[in-house]
């Protein structure tokens, strides 16, 4: 369990008292952030800006990719037929997605302590700290284990299709090793992350995120495994993440951070599981609404095809041919301006869209739910939501005036004329008439 020399030391302080030479150090900061005033607000914004994608942008790429390989296996299990759909967006989105978020929350509360130990020097806490992360989640895995076992009747007993339920509950069991991936995944994330080492998460990321797609390839189309194999393409990629992750700790990435296994881990538990536990209960709450609104579409008449529209639809997709795409043009673009307006960046005109559907213009506009409101599009509901909060404006344009068109629609003569006069194109014949000139 530890001598006694290294007892004492884990339950010293993180922060030390100042000493005169932090007292020096920080009198120095001070007079680099006067000289940093005397700048113009231009440069250092730009500064300041450039600092900030250094450390957010990779950890926002990490985080899209792993959301894109499930939108992937979604989609290959949509291939397949619709309660396949359905109960991959189930499994995943209900069964793995409750558990996610509580774990989630727990590994988070390695951001509080890494930073800590990271800020006062104490750079081979951090590894000790991941370590005992690891556990807690561990176990923390093993009590969660009857939701993947059980999935079935539970699934039932929440009024579920028995067909759906069935075969959720199937995928659930393979997707066991998947929930184990999650304590070991999320600690040495926070871990990295703390050490401002996120560049090797992105690229890490996105070899997964291409090795993910061949797989789940492979093992749908061409070994015909199935919905199984779709389970088994995203458990594997999700294992290949931490384990790339763990191959550039433990061979050099973190020299400072990373000295092997220490059985200082397993000092200190208790209260590394209360911190845990109550960061884990903060993000539950923000992350479990979500998975109770899938649940409750099972009550719904066709709730096999409610279950493939709601998965598909999440972020304001399209089910019919955008799939999330829009969605995530939309998550993005939102994202980034509110972004911009914590930074002082507020803008103060709203963002205009520019749509050919009058009918949709004042549905978006109408605070009322008619009857028949539930046979319309998603997307209407989340562009409402938008302009009753000033961020988007719904302006109306002619069908004949909407240029995107000649890209993606096939167009009378007259129309994809007019279009390409709008555009600023030359036909071949005007063409032929300069370089004749």
């Amino acid at each position: 369990m530890g001598s006694v020399k290294d007892n004492e030391e884990n339950r010293q302080p993180l922060l030390a008292e100042a000493t005169s030479a932090d007292w020096l150090l920080s009198k120095n900061t001070v007079e680099r952030v006067d000289e940093d005033d005397d700048k113009d607000l231009k440069t250092r914004v730009w500064i300041e800006t450039k600092k900030l994608w250094h450390i957010v942008g990779p950890s926002i790429f990490s985080r899209i990719a792993s959301y894109t390989m499930n939108i992937i296996t979604q989609g290959f299990a949509g291939h397949l037929g619709e309660v396949e759909l359905a109960a991959i967006s189930i499994s995943n989105t209900v069964i793995v997605g409750l558990n996610f978020g509580l774990l989630l929350g727990m590994a988070s509360a390695l951001e509080t302590l890494c930073g800590q130990a990271f800020g006062a020097k104490k750079h081979h806490m951090l590894g000790i700290y991941m370590q005992r992360s690891w556990i807690v989640l561990f176990l923390c895995c093993f009590l969660l284990l009857p939701l993947y076992i059980f999935a079935t009747p539970i699934l039932r007993a929440l009024g579920q299709p028995d067909d759906v339920a069935e075969l959720s509950g199937m995928v659930a069991l393979w997707f066991i090793p998947l929930h184990f991936s999650f304590a070991f995944q999320f600690p040495i994330q926070r871990f990295l992350q703390s050490q401002l080492k996120t560049a090797v998460l992105a690229w890490v990321s996105l070899a997964v995120l291409a090795i993910h797609t061949v797989v789940s390839w492979l093992f749908v189309y061409k070994l015909n495994l199935g919905i199984v194999g779709a389970a088994v393409a995203l458990d594997i990629s999700w294992w290949l993440l931490f384990i790339g992750l763990f191959w550039y700790t433990a061979c050099g990435g973190c020299p400072e951070t990373w000295s092997g296994f220490s059985t200082q881990a397993f000092s200190g538990l208790w209260e590394f599981i209360r911190l845990s536990a109550a960061s884990g209960v903060m993000l539950c709450l923000e992350n479990w609404y979500y998975r109770i609104l899938m649940l409750m579409t099972g009550y719904l008449e066709n709730a096999t095809l409610a279950l493939d529209a709601l998965s598909i639809c999440d972020y304001a997709g399209d089910q019919d041919d955008r799939r999330s795409t829009s969605g995530y043009v939309f998550m993005l673009a939102v994202w980034l301006r509110r972004i911009l307006e914590e930074l002082k960046f507020k803008q103060e005109k709203t963002t205009t869209i520019f749509c050919d559907n009058n009918s949709a213009i004042k549905l978006s506009k109408n605070p009322v739910l008619r009857g028949r409101s539930k046979h319309i599009d998603v997307k209407y509901y989340f562009l409402r939501d938008l302009n009753n909060e000033g961020i988007i404006e719904l302006t109306y344009c002619r069908s004949e005036d909407q240029l995107a068109d000649i890209f993606t629609k096939p167009l009378k003569l007259l129309s994809f004329q007019n279009l390409r006069r709008m555009l600023g194109l030359s036909t071949m014949e005007e063409l032929k008439k300069l370089k004749i000139n």
